[in-house]
């Protein structure tokens, strides 16, 4: 017990991994960094879905996982390794608001997959669902979706040769796979 509590003692500094970046900090200033992450959890009270549907309570998780894993992937675009400023996290995260017409809403999401409102979804369909919301959004020029199930050659489905008039890292950045 008293190696944990050294552990999470807030003024050590300590090495930390989170979301593929390494930090050597303190507990108190990886909270902060925590903070910026986007949470997009279980909601009621949304305009309905398919009539009467006001929760997603019960088959909404893959769904928010994906909204999650969307607006991370946003935030570090418009960021470019930087912190957001307060308008542009806004920006971002409005577009996930539950409203019908947010492009990233969990209504278009049940739209996208043209699956009956409060179907569970598999990863992999959340995942094609971003892919195909994300194509239709105006965000062609910035993010690319892609689904892989399997093993694969990046180089052969052209994500990255597609990038050829541009660096690495820009073409790095634009490309969100899931495997």
């Amino acid at each position: 017990m008293d190696s944990l509590m050294s552990w999470l003692r807030e003024d050590v500094v300590k090495d930390y991994s989170l979301l593929g970046h390494q930090y050597t900090t303190t507990l108190n200033s990886l909270v902060d960094v925590i903070a910026q992450i986007p949470h997009l959890t279980y909601r009621k009270g949304f305009p309905p879905i398919g009539g009467d549907v006001s929760s997603d309570s019960g088959w909404g998780c893959t769904y928010r996982a994906a909204q999650m894993a969307l607006a991370e992937a946003l935030q570090r675009i418009h960021g470019h390794g930087q912190a957001l400023s307060a308008p542009v996290r806004q920006h971002i995260l409005a577009m996930f608001f539950d409203e019908p017409k947010r492009p990233y809403s969990i209504h278009k999401m049940v739209q996208a997959t043209r699956r009956p409102v409060g179907t569970w979804l598999t990863p992999a369909q959340a995942a094609h669902t971003l892919g195909e919301l994300t194509a239709h959004r105006g965000l062609g020029a910035e993010l690319r979706v892609r689904v892989i199930t399997g093993l694969f050659d990046p180089w052969d489905l052209g994500i990255l040769t597609r990038c050829s008039n541009e660096s690495f890292e820009r073409c790095h950045r634009m490309v969100f796979v899931f495997i």
